[in-house]
Formats: structure tokens, sequence, C-alpha cells
């Protein structure tokens, strides 16, 4: 699952063409009953291993490493799962 979450996120990087890419991505719960949860991540108190499972990989596979812009695993996946939803959430409602 992890690839297929980095694989994604890689494309939105590529396809903005520079660092800033990074400042897109976002992925949270959304555990309101409206959609199937993601196995094996099946509740909001599996978030903490899902980040440690997508930091796993990218230490194990280094895809794409071109496109990290010499950011750590730890950094990218902190934007991922909260630092980029904090960030728009600042400039656009606080």
């Amino acid at each position: 699952f992890c690839r297929l979450i980095w694989l994604n996120v890689f494309q939105i990087i590529e396809a903005v063409g520079h660092k800033g890419g990074w400042d897109v991505p976002a992925i949270g719960t959304d555990y309101d009953g409206t959609i199937t949860h993601i196995d094996p991540y099946e509740t909001a108190a599996d978030m903490p291993t899902l980040r440690e499972d997508l930091i796993a990989y990218l230490d194990k596979h280094s895809p794409k490493k071109d496109l990290w812009y010499d950011q750590t695993p730890e950094q990218m996946v902190t934007r991922l799962m909260n630092g980029n939803a904090m960030e728009f959430y600042k400039k656009y409602f606080i």
C-alpha cells in the first residue's frame, strides 16, 4: 500500500516540476463512514503506524530520489500527513 501512496505523491511532484510540488499533497483520515478504510489502517488510531510504514518504505526502497529535493523521509512524511494541510488551514482559515 505504501508504494501506491508514494507513486501518487511523486507523480504530483513530477507534474509540478520543482520543489514547490511538495507543498501540494496531503492525506488524512476521512473516517466519517462514507469511504471504506484502507487495510491495514482501519481507524485514525492507525495513523502513527501508517507514518512509520511510509518512512520505512522510503528508507528501504528510496524511490524517485531525485524528487526528494534533499528532504529526509521524515520531512516528506510530515508534510504529507499533516504539514501541508496545516499550512493550508493557516493560509485560508486562520
